[in-house]
């Protein structure tokens, strides 16, 4: 019997993030910089990003902007994604996403493409495969 979904399960959502190295020369600084261009209190930029698609993360601009603002009535779909983010799992601290993302994009071309033989058993098989042999380089 598989295990149960607890009720908080998502998926993972893609995320721009930023990093600063905590050794890097006026990390501080840096991040100071990036929580004021970025944060909820810079509503120019949060209604920019708003604009081209891109779901906010701060519940503050849901409530403000996107369900505060009539001019951005059209944008109340995000909402939605909110939710699922909300429920979203935190992607582990480690490389192997982006490695199966690159396998996956490897195969999945090959599956999709007019005439394909392959079946999705195989396309699954291969992006295991590739990604299990990448993760391998990298242990040893």
């Amino acid at each position: 019997m598989p295990a149960a979904v607890p009720d908080n399960a998502g998926t993972p959502f893609w995320g721009n993030c930023v990093g600063v190295l905590n050794k890097a020369p006026n990390a501080q600084e840096a991040l100071n910089y990036f929580v004021y261009a970025m944060g909820p209190q810079n509503l120019t930029f949060q209604k920019t990003a708003i604009n081209t698609g891109k779901t906010p993360v701060y519940q503050s601009i849901y409530d403000n902007v996107i369900n505060g603002d009539p001019q951005f009535g059209t944008y109340k779909w995000m909402n939605d994604m909110r939710a699922q983010v909300e429920k979203s799992v935190i992607r582990p601290f480690n490389n192997y996403f982006s490695i199966q993302d690159g396998a996956y994009k490897k195969h999945i071309v090959e599956l999709v493409e007019p005439g394909s033989t392959m079946t999705p058993e195989q396309c699954a098989k291969a992006i295991v495969d590739d990604a299990k042999a990448e993760i391998s380089k990298q242990k040893s």
